[in-house]
């Protein structure tokens, strides 16, 4: 729908079923969490229940009850999602049947068909990004991307399959690509999450230098609300930044230490079958150029690896990317994190975990005129929607990465 019949940063409630009643009424405010660290996304959903409403559900609230709701926004974008259950609210009892609201917290089906298995399956001559496809497919069935595939077998003929055993599926698929290694990235860091339309497997490093960037740029400016046309929307304001923090993680452990330590790396890595050492050697990753300014004769981190030529060809083994993989997860540990808050309308147009997005925000150790323009990896998305009269009933909050 083209913008110009309703302010931005407003939206309606097409639906709202719980178990089939129809809640849609009581429905006060819904909360949306993507995020690249889940294979999942959760939702709250808060409930009015100032006169008992939510003790009139048919058969209570309980865990597993399915929630299904469609929120519009003001561009006639839709987004659309059934979950489940998880926390239902002790505030539901005799001395809180009118407690003023209700949360009750849900998560997508892939959480619960994740605790609802335990796989047994195994694999040989297989790519593993093949194998953990085949595991997602059986167990989770929902729709999946891959956007790289691993290289190398996740075991060969001469040492019998790879089994995965007693393990939930999430689990088992994130020890598979933790055993991975991705063509055309140097690192091993494999991901494993959820968005809007599909999971998706695939290495980190891709995401952050790859991965589609969305045709909207978020920008900050004085200037929003000089043209009637940006009330609708128009003239870019669609992708207008309500508010910003930029913010690092102090140093120390988990701080600017890791970037120090990866920026060299001592690696030595045995074969298990012949008991022999097949490398020694100090990697310099030279982050931001840390190696070159701190760097001394032995690396900053240790790395000890076993291998086995029976099962993984050295090229192909995961050790390979240690010192890459340790490299960039300190990248991403210790670098700029960004918070923006943005329209509903954007959040419900292409932005999605996974993406990234092209921000303009302006820098204020510069001159007033100046802004800092850059291309933000989305690890978290929180969509917040509010169904009453407020001015803002929308809005997205994205957690950016930049390394």
């Amino acid at each position: 729908m083209a913008s110009g019949g309703a302010n931005i940063c407003k939206v309606g409630l097409l639906s709202c079923s719980y178990n089939g009643t129809d809640i849609r009424l009581i429905t006060h405010c819904i909360r949306i969490y993507e995020t690249m660290c889940k294979a999942y996304r959760t939702a709250e959903i808060v409930l009015l229940n100032d006169h008992g409403q939510v003790t009139g559900i048919p058969g209570g609230v309980n865990v597993g009850d399915e929630i299904t709701f469609a929120i519009q926004d003001s561009w006639g974008q839709s987004y659309n999602m059934t979950s489940f259950v998880t926390a239902a609210p002790d505030t539901i009892n005799e001395t809180g049947l009118h407690t003023d609201t209700v949360t009750i917290g849900t998560v997508t089906s892939a959480f619960m068909k994740d605790k609802a298995s335990v796989i047994q399956h195994s694999a040989k001559n297989q790519t593993i990004s093949s194998v953990a496809q085949a595991i997602h497919s059986m167990y989770i069935g929902t729709p999946l991307q891959v956007p790289v595939a691993t290289t190398g077998m996740v075991a060969k003929d001469d040492i019998g399959s790879y089994i995965s055993s007693g393990s939930h599926p999430i689990t088992a698929i994130r020890d598979l690509l933790a055993r991975g290694k991705w063509a055309g990235v140097s690192s091993g860091a494999g991901v494993y999450f959820e968005n809007k339309t599909s999971a998706v497997i695939g290495p980190l490093e891709y995401f952050l230098n790859s991965a589609p960037v969305s045709g909207l740029t978020l920008k900050d400016s004085d200037t929003w609300g000089t043209s009637y046309k940006h009330m609708f929307g128009g003239d870019g304001a669609i992708g207008a930044i309500l508010a910003q923090k930029i913010y690092h993680k102090d140093g120390g452990e988990g701080g600017a230490g890791d970037q120090v330590k990866a920026a060299s790396q001592e690696t030595t890595l045995f074969d298990q079958g012949t008991r022999t050492r097949v490398m020694a050697a100090i990697k310099s990753t030279n982050i931001a150029g840390l190696a070159s300014k701190f760097g001394s004769g032995s690396g900053g981190i240790a790395i000890h690896s076993f291998m086995d030529k029976a099962r993984n060809d050295q090229s192909t083994d995961p050790a390979m990317q240690a010192a890459a993989e340790n490299a960039i997860k300190a990248k991403v540990r210790d670098g700029t994190n960004f918070l923006v808050k943005t329209t509903i309308e954007a959040g419900f147009s292409p932005l999605t975990v996974g993406n990234r997005v092209n921000v303009i925000l302006k820098a204020p150790l510069q001159s007033p005129t100046e802004t800092f323009e850059g291309i933000l990896l989305m690890a978290d998305v929180m969509h917040e929607t509010y169904f009453d009269n407020r001015i803002v009933s929308g809005t997205t909050t994205i957690r950016g990465v930049k390394v």
